[in-house]
């Protein structure tokens, strides 16, 4: 037996017992006229049984979030898998490139790029000092 049946099964036990509890108290407590009477089966069965209903909802919501949770990671697989599979037929593309990503990208810095800058960034710290000297 799984887990999660495992689950299911104690859920459904816990809502059964704290059922019984509640109809047991019930019918204690209906059974005297006088409310001093009445008041130890609704503390000794009532309220238990109240509390097991929680708890054994408690655990089959519990239960139902893990197999979703399950269910999600079996299929986030498949998406991976198929990703995967469609990324090795189309092959390797540019990331840089505006017809692939839909927007521009400029490229980062590399060393044969560099010695293109160097000029370019002289240039611009030449302009900055012209113009304070102004």
């Amino acid at each position: 037996m799984k887990q999660g049946q495992a689950a299911i099964i104690a859920g459904v036990g816990l809502l059964v017992v704290g059922g019984a509890l509640i109809t047991l108290g019930w019918d204690g407590a209906a059974s005297l006229d006088y409310v001093q009477g009445q008041f130890p089966y609704l503390l000794s069965a009532s309220v238990p049984g109240i509390a097991l209903i929680i708890i054994g909802m408690g655990v089959l919501v519990l239960a139902m979030v893990r197999k979703d949770a399950e269910e999600r990671e079996a299929q986030l697989e498949k998406l991976r898998a198929s990703i995967n599979e469609l990324a090795g037929l189309v092959g390797p593309r540019d990331p840089y490139d505006p017809s692939v990503t839909g927007e521009y990208r400029p490229r980062p810095r590399s060393a044969t790029n560099g010695a293109d800058s160097d000029a370019a960034t002289a240039e611009i710290a030449g302009r900055g000092a012209f113009e304070e000297g102004r």
